[in-house]
């Protein structure tokens, strides 16, 4: 008699003793923030916000293998994945605003640029091997990702809802694969040493392991945890996106469900599908107060941004707080930014 698909999961969960038992990881988690504060004094690194979250999620779940690395050790190493993070929004910034006028793509455009040349800069203080397997895992990874996003783009209107939800594990689980190549090293990842792939269904080929509960070994194991984990976030954000999507034409999972299948129907789907990708994610190794817990705060951050989206002097009061919330802005607000400003409307995006 066959095993059932979660017995098979967690017989791959235990076949990963690196990983911490679901029972731990809120003491890993909090013994994890304060070593990446350690890290950030000893280092004299300017480890920001997001950055933080990667690397206390590294050292919740595999946290011998995330020391092994070496990079809590290593300034250059913790400003190379800050700067492919930020490269990596900046990247997705430019694609999802492309059908902005100029005048209003220009600064976004510029301040991609920007990132591509701090990603640069920052190579040149590792060793020439190192550099060269950076610049391999951006360059393939975020063509792949583009490739990907083109093609939602393009078949918009002929995509159901699995398709669309195909579509976003892809690109979000590629991007994970490259920001834990740069972490854990490419021998985890034999696909990114061939060429990219060139379409959609040659891309989901490659990277089909990301959706399946077989891993060859823990970081391919964590890279499925975290593209399961991402889902959640992504299903938040699609829903309380819509209208902004829909003025930007954006293919999203809501947006998809709701021309599918009505406003009501489609809030039901995206909860069940949480509630899928939560149920997975737990199944694959992550406690439950570990998805429950990023589930509050994502929707209590992203209704926050939404709503200051639609208010211009609650958006000029939080951008005017600190440096670091108009830096927010830059990164990945963009939309929620000129929305606040008046200056998203479906006029200005065709």
């Amino acid at each position: 008699m066959k095993n059932s698909p979660t017995r098979q999961i967690q017989s791959g969960f235990e076949h990963y003793p690196s990983i911490t038992p679901r029972r731990s990881q809120f003491f890993r988690g909090v013994l994890g923030a304060i070593e990446v504060i350690a890290a950030e004094k000893h280092t004299k690194a300017n480890i920001l916000p997001l950055e933080r979250t990667f690397l206390i999620g590294f050292l919740t779940v595999v946290p011998s293998l995330t020391r092994e690395t070496g990079i809590l050790k290593s300034r250059p190493m913790l400003q190379l994945l800050e700067d492919l993070i930020f490269l990596q929004l900046a990247q997705n910034e430019v694609q999802d605003l492309k059908t902005l006028p100029n005048h209003l793509l220009q600064p976004i455009q510029e301040h991609r640029k920007k990132m591509r040349l701090n990603f640069s800069n920052t190579l040149q203080a590792l060793p020439v091997e190192k550099q060269a397997e950076a610049i391999n895992i951006y360059a393939r990874t975020s063509k792949e990702v583009e490739i990907i996003e083109n093609f939602a783009n393009i078949h918009s209107n002929n995509l159901g809802i699995e398709e669309v939800i195909r579509y976003r594990e892809l690109a979000n689980g590629i991007s994970i694969v490259a920001n834990l190549a740069l972490v854990f090293g490419v021998k985890h990842f034999p696909e990114l040493l061939e060429p990219a792939g060139e379409n959609f269904n040659a891309i989901s080929k490659k990277y089909s392991w990301l959706t399946e509960n077989d891993h060859s070994n823990t970081v391919r194991h964590l890279a499925a945890l975290a593209t399961s984990f991402s889902m959640i976030g992504q299903l938040r954000d699609d829903w309380i996106d819509q209208s902004v999507d829909t003025t930007l034409q954006l293919t999203t999972i809501a947006r998809t469900a709701s021309k599918t299948l009505g406003e009501t129907p489609a809030r039901k789907l995206v909860e069940e599908k949480v509630k899928q990708y939560k149920r997975k994610t737990e199944d694959l190794g992550l406690s439950k107060w570990g998805t429950e817990g990023f589930d509050l705060a994502f929707r209590l951050w992203k209704g926050g941004m939404s709503l200051m989206s639609k208010n211009r002097m609650l958006y000029y009061l939080l951008s005017a707080t600190h440096w670091r919330v108009e830096e927010a802005f830059d990164l990945y607000l963009n939309r929620e930014r000129l929305a606040a400003q008046g200056k998203l409307t479906p006029q200005t995006s065709t």
